[in-house]
């Protein structure tokens, strides 16, 4: 038996949230009556054509877009939905060509296109997810730090090689310079980390802080220079090693590390060893943590966006 339809392009208008969209599609027609029948494949083509459409001309994200955001992070669309505080029908449906709502769309904008305001629903959501989840998540935004901040592995030994060089010239422009000691560069990375968390949305380097009885410490710097007292006394009459000045030049490339070790340098370099572990012990990042635990970046960031000129203008004993 002979097929009584045949298939054409066809204009049709579709409205779609109160904006027409005009669509040139294929569609099924009568071939005797020339009327458009429903044929469910290409009526669907024809209304995706036109969310695509929707899409384009509002900024939506596509289906595809939303589900490699998902897979990047490497979790299930359940623990996207628990992170994004929507019921997880909601995200199958977007990755199903369903529109998000104009709210739910700015969100997914967002973290499309600044990566790292992931955090904040991380902080809000993390108590609600599986060890599994955050594990994933926290793994990737590690990733973020590292590439945000020198587009490579992000050391924080670089940084302590920066501190080094900055305090040998300080030493050998003026005799009454201290040389840098182990306890010293622990209290300005704590700070550097957190002007840049305050400043930039992002960890200097990704090693944990802990909180220790001198204060916040590194345990890789610790470890490094672990029965040492001054860091710098092989640097001050000596050439300075290729390794290092790679180190100091590398840091020195991105201007907001630079920035924000500058900052630093020019408003606690001049205070002593004893006097930045008295000052972090009246903070509430060390004093919030349980001795020896890790003092949490969301902490940390807290305190320095709400303390920032503070601690640059109360810096004493």
């Amino acid at each position: 038996m002979c097929d009584k339809t045949y298939i054409k392009d066809y204009e049709q208008v579709f409205s779609i949230r109160g904006e027409e969209i005009s669509v040139i599609a294929p569609a099924r027609f009568d071939s005797i009556t020339n009327e458009m029948l429903y044929d469910r494949k290409l009526d669907d083509w024809a209304i995706e054509k036109a969310h695509d459409i929707y899409r384009e001309n509002n900024n939506y994200l596509t289906p595809e877009l939303i589900r490699k955001m998902r897979e990047n992070i490497g979790i299930s669309q359940r623990d996207f939905a628990t992170l994004m505080g929507w019921s997880q029908t909601t995200i199958v449906m977007y990755e199903n060509g369903s529109l998000p709502t104009n709210n739910n769309n700015n969100q997914l904008k967002m973290i499309h296109e600044i990566p790292n305001e992931l955090r904040q629903y991380y902080t809000l959501a993390k108590d609600s997810l599986s060890p599994k989840a955050c594990s994933k998540i926290a793994n990737y935004l590690l990733k973020l730090t590292t590439a945000d901040v020198c587009g490579e592995e992000a050391l924080v030994l670089d940084v302590v090689d920066w501190f080094r060089v900055a305090n040998v010239a300080q030493i050998k422009e003026s005799e009454i310079v201290e040389p840098l000691t182990q306890l010293k560069v622990m209290k300005l990375l704590y700070y550097a980390q957190g002007f840049m968390m305050a400043k930039f949305k992002i960890k200097l380097f990704r090693d944990d802080i802990l909180a220790w009885d001198y204060g916040p410490i590194v345990r890789i710097v610790y470890e490094k220079y672990q029965g040492k007292r001054s860091i710098v006394s092989d640097l001050i009459d000596s050439e300075m090693p290729k390794e290092l000045i790679d180190n100091y030049e590398k840091i020195n490339k991105n201007q907001k590390v630079l920035e924000v070790l500058n900052l630093v340098q020019e408003n606690l370099s001049h205070l002593s060893a004893i006097s930045l572990m008295r000052k972090t012990h009246r903070e509430r990042p060390w004093l919030s943590t349980k001795k020896n635990d890790v003092i949490s970046d969301s902490l940390i960031q807290q305190y320095f966006e709400d303390n920032l000129f503070d601690i640059l203008n109360a810096i004493s004993d």
